[in-house]
């Protein structure tokens, strides 16, 4: 017996004792994945394979943005009495975020009495979790997408980060770039990307993304579990999928995970370069379809706005650096072009790209989008004016 103890005891001391002290620590595993169902097989996927790597959960939090605004708050979940969370007959365990005051309710738009509901961004998910993790409780998070309230995500996350349970998954469910060009989306995903890795949550307010503060939730708790890196696993779109230019139909998807390994490199900043069209014949036409981005009656193929919504500055390009139509450049500035440059100045930056910027058909606008990094590594586009 003096031996056996003796054996356990040199064991420890070189290390043999981490196994019992890790099944005591906890699991806390934070991942993005997307709810469009186009994707569904990799999210499929990445179930199973998070099925393979820890067994289990004791708790799965899903944060979805609210897609039809049904709920009146900020930040909301499933009523306590509601046992169940169904998405097309497909039933898990439910677990209301009771710890969020704020976030209780008696009754909800969004679920049944019975616990059905709608909403896809917690329903793909659920449809997995019922394959996979059967015996998880899960506990939705609804929050109101692109409003966001920086002290209610840092709350969220500081409340997330102490619960108590020893094997948990949190989800934040959202999709990537939408109704853009393969090609722009390409590069709201790099910025978006990046922005996990690299940027405070505070700055998500100009991704391209369906929840930009669930994203926010998410980094932040991550860095309250002192998990400083994001790795990006894979992603698909619309496009690559189906092997088709869906034009703006276009979305994508990203799958990632947070990780305690802090992300090399550092942040890009990507900068548009945008001729001002003030002497076109049709720039008001042009005008009025680029800024009226919230006007339902409008053609979506006028939804311009979101291919510089991600960008971090806009160069607007003129004769000689100034800008005759103040009337216009006021509302270049709310759209966030504050910057003028003269045609001169830019020829001398990018030579290549100056006879670019000549076109005159009105029905086209020409753009460059550079990378801050590699000033001289740019990408030709052309906005369709219909």
């Amino acid at each position: 017996m003096k031996k056996f103890f003796l054996a356990f005891f040199v064991a420890c001391m070189i290390g043999s004792c981490v196994t019992q002290k890790s099944d005591e620590s906890q699991i806390f595993e934070i991942v993005v994945l997307p709810h469009h169902g186009l994707t569904g097989k990799n999210i499929d996927n990445y179930y199973e394979n998070l099925q393979k790597e820890f067994r289990s959960f004791d708790r799965i939090i899903i944060v979805s943005p609210d897609h039809f605004g049904k709920s009146q708050k900020y930040i909301e979940t499933i009523p306590d009495i509601i046992a169940k969370i169904c998405f097309y007959q497909k039933c898990v365990k439910s677990q209301s975020f009771s710890e969020y005051n704020n976030a209780k309710i008696s009754n909800s738009k969004i679920f049944t009495k019975n616990g059905d509901t709608k909403e896809h961004g917690l329903g793909e998910h659920i449809l997995r979790i019922s394959k996979f993790f059967p015996d998880a409780n899960v506990t939705p998070i609804l929050v109101r997408p692109q409003t966001q309230i920086q002290w209610a995500d840092q709350e969220v996350a500081k409340i997330l980060s102490k619960l108590p349970e020893k094997r948990i998954l949190v989800v934040a469910s959202v999709d990537f770039s939408h109704h853009v060009r393969e090609s722009v989306a390409l590069i709201h995903d790099q910025i978006a990307v990046n922005a996990l890795k690299f940027r405070d949550p505070k700055n998500f307010s100009n991704l391209e993304v369906d929840c930009r503060n669930c994203l926010a939730i998410a980094k932040y708790l991550a860095q309250e579990k002192g998990k400083k890196g994001f790795d990006q696993i894979l992603r698909t779109s619309v496009d690559t999928i189906t092997g088709i230019d869906s034009d703006i139909e276009n979305t994508s998807h990203i799958f990632g995970r947070f990780t305690q390994i802090p992300a090399t490199g550092r942040d890009q900043k990507i900068f548009v370069y945008f001729p001002d069209f003030s002497h076109n014949a049709n720039f008001r036409n042009i005008e009025k379809n680029f800024f009226n981005h919230y006007d339902s009656s409008k053609n979506p193929m006028n939804y311009y706005h979101r291919i510089f919504s991600a960008v971090d500055g806009i160069f607007l390009i003129t004769e000689n650096g100034e800008v005759k139509n103040s009337e216009n450049f006021s509302r270049l500035q709310k759209f966030g072009i504050n910057t003028t440059l003269s045609k001169e100045e830019f020829s001398k930056q990018f030579p290549e790209y100056e006879d670019y910027l000549d076109i005159k058909n009105e029905t086209t606008i020409p753009y460059i989008i550079c990378n801050d990094d590699i000033p001289k590594n740019c990408n030709k586009y052309f906005l369709e004016v219909r």
